[in-house]
């Protein structure tokens, strides 16, 4: 989550070669059943029917490449086998960022989707004892969401996919060098993918930057009206769903506005940076790669003698 899976979405839907989902994240349960607890609520979050999911590619042609982008897919301990089975081919695109700055990110977006009600990150982070026995959890979807340290240690989750897919079917590319060095990383990607990689996308403008909410609650009353609006849409034509909805979309996107994340508390940082250079250190390793470069604040002190 908040990794520059929807900046590389974009990018690589503008690809002649490549097509990708216009739903940038169908987020099929299918392939992740541990997150889905049933409800009603992750029944809205989640793509529950195998037609309705593979409706995404319905409008692939002649491309070579097929694809789409859901975070959930990392985080579940099953999809990585259940993906295989369904698609042993599959290439897969791991998106990472620092998980000092992901686990601040991850909970700032929740707050922005209205499914955290704890809006102190420090006070949700210390709640999560309580959210792993089933206690302090809003009724929203995804709640396993929530569990911020888990979601966000990253050597576990890599690591069931190389086992499953093997190392040359799984390729890794940092938020850190999507802002830097654009073009580079995705001429990587696109030679992983083994389309044409001289190709260069018109535009590679940052999609979704970091947001914020003008007001919580009304984010929180829009996840409820959409147990309504998810029952109208299956009854009434598009056309006339998307004309008598647009008022309430407008409500919804003037709620949100673009702003820098609010600063993290020092010690807190910190603490973050201790609890996660372990998994840093063995995703080095995993992936044969020194991420403190990228990564900087996991560098070990170096005493002159």
């Amino acid at each position: 989550m908040k990794a520059g899976t929807t900046s590389m979405h974009a990018y690589l839907g503008q690809h002649p070669d490549i097509y990708m989902s216009p739903r940038k994240e169908p987020r099929y349960s299918g392939f992740t059943p541990d997150l889905d607890s049933g409800s009603a609520a992750d029944g809205r979050y989640f793509t529950r029917d195998l037609d309705e999911y593979l409706a995404n590619f319905a409008g692939a042609a002649r491309e070579k490449v097929v694809g789409e982008s859901s975070h959930t897919y990392l985080h579940s301990a099953q999809a990585a086998r259940l993906i295989h089975e369904f698609a042993p081919d599959a290439r897969i695109l791991v998106m990472l960022r620092d998980p000092v700055t992901s686990i601040h990110s991850r909970h700032q977006q929740q707050v922005w989707m209205g499914r955290e009600d704890i809006m102190d990150f420090a006070t949700a982070l210390a709640a999560e004892p309580d959210r792993r026995a089933g206690r302090r959890m809003p009724d929203a979807p995804y709640n396993r969401g929530l569990w911020y340290r888990e979601a966000t240690t990253m050597a576990p989750q890599v690591q069931r996919y190389l086992d499953v897919f093997g190392r040359e079917r799984v390729h890794i590319a940092l938020l850190e060098e999507l802002a830097t060095k654009p073009v580079d990383l995705y001429r990587g990607v696109l030679e992983f993918l083994g389309v044409d990689a001289t190709f260069v996308p018109a535009d590679m403008a940052v999609v979704n930057p970091n947001s914020e909410l003008r007001s919580v609650k009304l984010q929180q009353t829009r996840n409820r009206l959409m147990r309504v609006e998810t029952a109208v849409r299956r009854v009434m034509p598009g056309r006339v769903f998307r004309a008598l909805s647009a008022p309430l979309k407008m409500a919804w996107d003037a709620n949100k506005r673009q702003a820098p994340r609010s600063p993290m508390p020092p010690d807190l940082e910190a603490e973050l940076t201790s609890y996660f250079a372990p998994d840093v250190a063995s995703l080095s390793e995993l992936v044969g790669r020194d991420l403190t470069v990228a990564w900087p604040r996991f560098r070990k002190p170096v005493a002159a003698a």
